[in-house]
């Protein structure tokens, strides 16, 4: 039995890494740059990287804004690493994801849904170890043996008092 429960839980493991894996690519596809905009993308990371280096304080209100609302913000900082456009590695990931949010919503349902059913598959794996360890093994009734009650042997009669 162990070894079937064990085998249908790396399958669900696979079948959630294969399905956030496919998701992702649907939704990266998404955001992947148009090779005729190039110059585009390179000027709105120059005003990104611009607008940051000035340090106004609503500008990365303003970028999220501008990355939710046109699909080319969005591919122009998902085309290049964080520091093309004036923001951390960190931020600019939360930027694509903001993104892929608005431009990919079903495929960022998937890869979240994915996601649960590989942690689920963890959760599974760990109930699994404390199933075996309740489970009946032959020491443990070896050690049962031993310390039978013999149910024919005579009673003690109650202390008197």
């Amino acid at each position: 039995m162990k070894k079937e429960v064990a085998q249908s839980i790396d399958s669900i493991r696979r079948y959630g890494d294969r399905e956030a894996e496919a998701a992702k690519d649907r939704a990266f596809a998404v955001l992947a740059p148009d090779p005729a905009k190039g110059t585009v993308y390179s000027e709105i990371r120059t005003y990104c990287r611009e607008q940051s280096a000035k340090g106004d304080p609503d500008f990365p209100a303003k970028l999220s804004q501008m990355v939710r609302a046109d699909i080319d913000v969005a591919r122009a900082i998902n085309a290049g690493p964080g520091f093309l456009s004036g923001v951390g590695d960190d931020r600019r990931l939360r930027l694509v994801t903001d993104a892929l949010e608005v431009f990919a919503p079903d495929d960022m349902a998937h890869m979240q849904h994915a996601v649960a059913v590989g942690k689920e598959a963890d959760r599974m794996q760990a109930g699994l170890g404390k199933l075996e360890q309740a489970m009946f093994t032959s020491a443990l009734a070896d050690r049962a043996s031993y310390s039978r009650v013999d149910v024919d042997a005579p009673l003690i009669p109650a202390a008197a008092e």
